[in-house]
C-alpha cells in the first residue's frame, strides 16, 4: 500500500468516526468497515451495487488508490444507532499480512481485522 493511498483512507475513516452520521432526530455510528477492490472501476460498481447495497452496506465512492496505478478501491460502512456498536478507533497497519489472525492488539488495545473483497487478483493480492 502506498503512503497516498493511507493517508486517504485515513482521512475517509477519521471523517466517520464517533462524530455520528445524522439521519431523521436519529444519531447513527459507523458499525462496520469493509474494502473492496478491482482492476476495473465497472467491476467494483457491480460487487457494491448485487454484493453489499441489498444488504445495508454504504459507499464511499472514491478511489482510495487513486493516482497510485493498481487497484480500484472503495470503502464501505455499516451505520447503527447503538452506540455501543459503534466503530471508536481505527488503527492503520502496513507490514506483513501473511497472517491469519482475526484480531491484533496494540498498545493494549484489540482491533478487529477489517475484511475485503474484490477480483481474484485483488484477493489473492491480500487487499494491498
Amino acid at each position: 500500500m502506498t503512503k497516498k493511498y493511507l493517508m486517504t483512507l485515513a482521512a475517509l475513516l477519521l471523517a466517520l468516526l464517533p462524530t455520528g452520521l445524522k439521519a431523521q432526530a436519529q444519531t447513527e455510528y459507523v458499525t462496520d468497515v469493509y474494502v473492496i477492490g478491482s482492476d476495473y472501476e465497472s467491476t467494483i460498481d457491480d460487487l457494491y451495487e448485487k454484493s453489499f447495497k441489498p444488504y445495508g452496506w454504504k459507499r464511499i465512492n472514491y478511489d482510495l488508490n487513486k493516482g497510485a496505478r493498481g487497484h480500484y478501491v472503495n470503502l464501505l460502512y455499516k451505520t447503527g444507532t447503538d452506540v455501543t456498536e459503534a466503530i471508536t478507533d481505527i488503527y492503520l497497519w502496513v507490514g506483513d499480512t501473511n497472517t491469519s489472525e482475526k484480531d491484533m492488539t496494540f498498545e493494549g488495545r484489540t482491533y478487529t481485522r477489517s475484511s475485503y473483497n474484490g477480483d481474484e487478483d485483488f484477493l489473492r493480492s491480500k487487499g494491498d
